[in-house]
């Protein structure tokens, strides 16, 4: 959050995206992000990061399925459903991708390795960390 406070006062100007792309108004492009990992000298795709996220959620979270379907951005397909649904879950999704980066940035001595305790864990957000994660605005 402190990196973003701080790119937001780069140039005072209040802005759509964390990433602009070259285009006014535009997201960084699908494939500027893709050579970027590229140059990094990875060899893996910006979906399989968003794949990777989707299964952790089903597999050792008890975040519901919209929640995280929410925080990919991706729609509701049916019409109806679509219709009635209007929470964008932002409080579930602040709390969530809290314990997805601890999930993510731990040493990997500190995974989960076996099935048996996979099935027996639920996931648990040092509190320090998920307070500062509550406390953060994107305001």
């Amino acid at each position: 959050m402190e990196i973003l406070a701080a790119a937001r006062k780069l140039d005072g100007a209040a802005k759509e995206y964390v990433f602009p792309g070259m285009v006014s108004g535009k997201p960084l492009s699908d494939m500027a992000l893709l050579m970027a990992i590229r140059r990094m000298g990875f060899d893996v795709t910006a979906h399989g990061f968003r794949s990777t996220f989707r299964v952790w959620c089903a597999e050792q979270t008890r975040y519901p399925g919209d929640v995280a379907e929410a925080a990919l951005a991706h729609t509701i397909r049916n019409a109806t459903e679509a219709a009635y649904m209007r929470s964008t879950f932002f409080e579930k999704r602040r709390a969530m991708m809290a314990e997805w980066s601890y999930h993510a940035t731990r040493p990997t001595h500190e995974i989960v390795q076996t099935s048996d305790e996979l099935s027996a864990s639920v996931p648990v957000v040092p509190h320090e960390l998920l307070r500062r994660s509550q406390r953060a605005s994107l305001t």
